[in-house]
């Protein structure tokens, strides 16, 4: 019933590494990489005409908005193009979160992709 059991050395590894990937990169450039993409997100999909939820100069790496569109067909859009949001308050607006790894070119892509519903 109360078998013994090990430690789980593989994901304390893979935590230990991406722990000190993170110290070595540093977390304010992290930071500041990120809310720089997440404002040009925002410029972007407000340019396209939609409406921003994420307030201007947000320190938040996170942009959200309502688009306005058929919920199924944005949703769909997306998937297809393989961007990961989430759809929220019944697919009607979306929330897009940048990370380190994303750069401008994602920021287009995205922004090219949402252009076609726009």
């Amino acid at each position: 019933m109360f078998e013994y059991a090990n430690l789980a050395y593989g994901p304390l590894c893979q935590l230990e590494a991406s722990l000190g990937f993170i110290k070595k990169v540093g977390l304010s450039r992290i930071e500041k990489h990120g809310v720089a993409l997440a404002e040009e997100l925002r410029d972007g999909v407000m340019k396209l005409g939609f409406k921003p939820l994420t307030p201007a100069k947000n320190p938040s790496q996170i942009v959200s908005f309502v688009h306005g569109r058929e919920p199924e067909r944005v949703a769909s859009l997306f998937e297809k193009e393989g961007i990961v949001v989430s759809l929220r308050e019944r697919g009607t607006q979306v929330r897009a979160s940048v990370a380190m790894f994303n750069n401008r070119e994602d920021i287009r892509r995205f922004l090219k992709v949402l252009a076609k519903i726009a």
